[in-house]
């Protein structure tokens, strides 16, 4: 007879987190589940990057923390547009807020290449998975420029630059934010049944593949979108 065994789900190799705040074992079970804050309803109208710092809505803005860190309140709205519509969540906003100015402040580079940087940065680090399009078209909307460069080929660009103001924009991001963009791609492309399914997938995929978190992230995807009948679409 043929002898079944249960997973323990005791390797942490073979556990992932995904942005929801779950841990997900390569089997496809959830080990555990972020459970939402009891701190009253969110409010009817989220508070913009703006309006937290220019106005001194938060008392926790950086712009309290350090006013050196203020810039014109253009300059402010305009990025705060670009955040909010990304829909990007205030720490990530405000880390991406700081890192702009460093890099206005002390390099050479337009506005389009330093809001490219620190938001596809603050994103990467902190695992939102925003894809590299979509804020390329947005900074190109809000600041009204003709194209924008992408997000890799301008890290590479200014590398030297910030690594003499001690930043290094090869360190300190997640692995997790590519496997976290390919969740939302499937939720974004099937219908929710069939997403969940594929997020089962894509996480026992996940954890078995080997490589930095970009190539992991698209074996997994491939290996998912095989096993649902699909392809991966570029």
């Amino acid at each position: 007879m043929q002898q079944i065994y249960a997973c323990r789900h005791e390797n942490p190799c073979q556990i992932a987190r995904t942005d929801e705040g779950e841990r997900v074992c390569s089997c496809g079970t959830v080990l555990e589940e972020r459970l939402p804050e009891e701190t009253g309803p969110p409010p009817k109208y989220p508070v913009s990057l703006y309006h937290r710092l220019e106005k001194g809505g938060d008392p926790r803005g950086m712009k309290v923390v350090n006013r050196r860190l203020h810039i014109y309140a253009s300059s402010l709205s305009e990025f705060s547009n670009i955040c909010g519509k990304l829909g990007m969540p205030d720490s990530v906003q405000d880390k991406a807020w700081s890192t702009y100015h460093k890099y206005r402040s002390g390099t050479y580079y337009s506005r389009a290449k330093c809001a490219m940087h620190s938001i596809f940065s603050a994103c990467r680090e902190a695992g939102i998975p925003v894809n590299e399009g979509t804020i390329r078209s947005t900074i190109q909307s809000v600041m009204g420029v003709k194209s924008a460069p992408k997000p890799l080929s301008v890290i590479s660009e200014m590398r030297e630059e910030i690594l003499q103001m001690g930043i290094d924009s090869n360190e300190g991001h997640s692995d997790e934010y590519y496997l976290n963009l390919e969740i939302k791609l499937g939720y974004a492309r099937f219908n929710k049944a069939d997403a969940d399914r594929f997020k089962i997938m894509l996480m026992r995929y996940y954890v078995g593949a080997k490589g930095n978190g970009q190539n992991r992230a698209l074996r997994a995807a491939k290996g998912a979108y095989k096993e649902m009948g699909a392809t991966r679409r570029v």
